[in-house]
């Protein structure tokens, strides 16, 4: 999934690899020392807003746990920021402080952009955390009632830093056997490059993936960005990324090595429209097929952009047209964040729609060939708002009922809300959400 207010990185100079293991030049900081104070309204039927006083919040993730309950990831004010609701769609008060819990990395910018929910409730998030000089992939895990898991990492965290510049983390996955997989952008100082690392579940690096739990990809001459990742029931990585102006995926064996057996060398990439195309998700499809979801520019904007391919990486003819699908929601620029499959098949773009003066939430459904399912919003398309100013969708996850929750942020005028809405599986907003 992407979110695409970070995609910059600085220009220091190339360094060698190394591990940050120490919080010599951090300070964790809680929840629940803050004077902001939380409010929640409900100016729409199925949306939820989480408003923290005069900051800005944006949700980055969702994941659903098994009795209802959400949990949303996201950041307020450069600072990480988790909270929980109820399957209504209510603050549960008692988790963090007062339903909220934010996590200062002390200097600079610290952004929230994946979470993983564990069988026993406990919750990892992943992002990036500003150092004064660069960005490194950050880790922080939580105990079920919001309090940092001491046993994870050192005292509940973990940085890394793989090259001379930013390492931004975007995605990450969870293992049968419990190690955990976080993806992104690592800058040698001039351009980003394909990044993965690989950790035990106790929060360690992984020595059996990469470099000392790293691997770090230069796929071409230019940026080189994976937003996000997907595990194959074989073990194998498959992830979803961008390079120069081309989308695509590549797929990595269980030891970090590029699966060579996959599309050119173990990466495939896609030009839609000979433009600038950015990959944002990535799903596996129960056939093995991968489906990559992401935007793609036309010339005069964005497009909503699918590409299927195939187990060897080929793009899938039976799919739209040679494997693309491209979808114009309107007349501005259409960009996905998030994409989900659902039992049936069928696939669920979500993000944003430009409607001439702001951006609005916008959905899309397809069928297994690619064809818009008429039979979800207005002939495929759902684009909504809530209030005046802009309003995206990140993160997108599926109730076991087939209602899509959706997390973003909604401009109240002044600074961006968290929010989360809840559709009907025909598309329409979920009138007891919120309530």
């Amino acid at each position: 999934m992407v979110n695409y207010r970070f995609k910059k990185t600085d220009s220091l100079k190339l360094k060698t690899l190394f591990f940050i293991l120490s919080f010599s030049l951090f300070a964790c900081q809680l929840s629940g020392q803050s004077n902001d104070s939380l409010n929640q309204a409900i100016p729409h039927p199925g949306a939820s807003i989480i408003s923290l006083n005069t900051s800005d919040d944006i949700a980055n993730s969702v994941v659903i746990a098994p009795d209802g309950n959400m949990f949303v990831s996201g950041y307020t004010n450069s600072r990480f920021t988790l909270f929980k609701i109820t399957a209504g769609g209510r603050l549960v008060t008692s988790f963090g402080s007062k339903g909220i819990v934010k996590t200062s990395l002390k200097s600079g910018e610290d952004l929230l952009s994946s979470i993983l929910l564990f069988s026993n409730n406990k919750i990892l998030v992943s992002g990036s955390a500003y150092n004064g000089q660069h960005n490194d992939f950050a880790m922080l895990k939580f105990l079920p009632q919001g309090i940092i898991d001491t046993t994870f990492g050192t005292n509940g965290m973990f940085l890394m830093h793989a090259r001379g510049g930013s390492d931004i983390a975007s995605s990450m996955a969870l293992q049968p056997d419990g190690k955990i997989i976080v993806v992104g952008s690592s800058s040698d100082g001039n351009y980003d490059a394909f990044a993965l690392a690989r950790f035990k579940p106790e929060g360690v690096p992984d020595p059996s993936f990469g470099k000392n739990g790293m691997v770090v990809t230069d796929v071409r001459y230019g940026d080189d960005r994976i937003n996000d990742v997907a595990i194959q029931p074989d073990g194998k990585i498959v992830v979803a990324g961008s390079s120069n102006t081309k989308l695509g995926a590549a797929r990595y064996l269980a030891n970090g090595e590029l699966d060579r057996s996959f599309g050119n060398n173990g990466i495939t990439l896609t030009s839609v429209n000979d433009c600038e195309d950015i990959a944002s998700a990535i799903v596996l499809q129960g056939d093995g097929k991968i489906v990559v979801a992401g935007s793609s520019f036309n010339g005069e904007s964005f497009d909503f952009a699918l590409v299927r391919y195939t187990t060897q990486g080929k793009p899938d003819a039976s799919f739209g047209k040679g494997g693309i699908v491209v979808t114009s929601l309107g007349n501005g620029d259409d960009k996905v964040s998030d994409l989900l499959i659902q039992p049936d098949g069928k696939l669920v773009a979500g993000g944003s729609s430009f409607n001439g003066q702001s951006d609005d939430f916008a959905l899309a459904r397809y069928n297994h060939d690619g064809t818009l399912d008429k039979s979800f919003g207005n002939k495929g398309i759902v684009i909504t708002s809530v209030q005046k100013g802009d309003e995206h969708i990140y993160s997108l996850a599926l109730q076991g009922d087939g209602k899509i929750v959706a997390a973003g942020n909604t401009n109240n005028g002044y600074n961006n809300d968290f929010i989360i809405l809840r559709f009907m599986p025909d598309g329409s907003l979920d009138p007891d959400f919120g309530k």
